[in-house]
């Protein structure tokens, strides 16, 4: 059968796309604006390129942290505004990571809305000699100024 007239309107609910920062080792919630989004609603940060993987739950796509997919645990009155906890991170590697949106827990597709920069170190190259200075070569993603302490301790 054929479909014939114009489309009157369109609606569409989910987050806008965006893209989010976490560091390594500390609580990382995103938070995201859009229409429609509900309690239901889950956000997962997993490795690139694998969103639709991981709206099965597969192992192979799970990112960094413990929690695979987080529900919205905080949530505006209109369904405009919410929040996804993804606890601490369970890996030591920081990177570049999608962010993946679906609808509800049991839902079969997920869609890439954004990225997640993983901040952090992920090596340290150190001379070191007793009695004489330290020099430390800190290797990682989006290392800033003051986002790193370093730590010393006898033994």
């Amino acid at each position: 059968f054929g479909f014939g007239g114009a489309l009157k309107q369109l609606k569409t609910s989910g987050p806008i796309s965006g893209d989010a920062v976490c560091t390594l080792t500390q609580i990382c919630d995103i938070e995201y604006t859009g229409d429609g989004l509900s309690n239901e609603s889950q956000v997962a940060v997993v490795k690139p390129g694998l969103c639709q993987l991981a709206a099965s739950n597969h192992p192979d796509a799970q990112g960094p942290f413990s929690e695979y997919w987080a529900s919205a645990d905080a949530l505006d009155d209109e369904g405009n505004s919410a929040r996804y906890s993804m606890g601490s991170t369970s890996l030591s590697q920081p990177g570049l990571f999608d962010l993946c949106w679906r609808p509800a827990s049991n839902a079969s597709f997920a869609v890439r809305i954004g990225k997640l920069s993983l901040a952090g170190p992920s090596g340290c190259n150190a001379t070191c000699l007793l009695g004489k200075g330290c020099s430390l070569q800190l290797r990682g993603h989006n290392l800033t100024e003051g986002t790193v302490e370093i730590h010393a301790r006898n033994g």
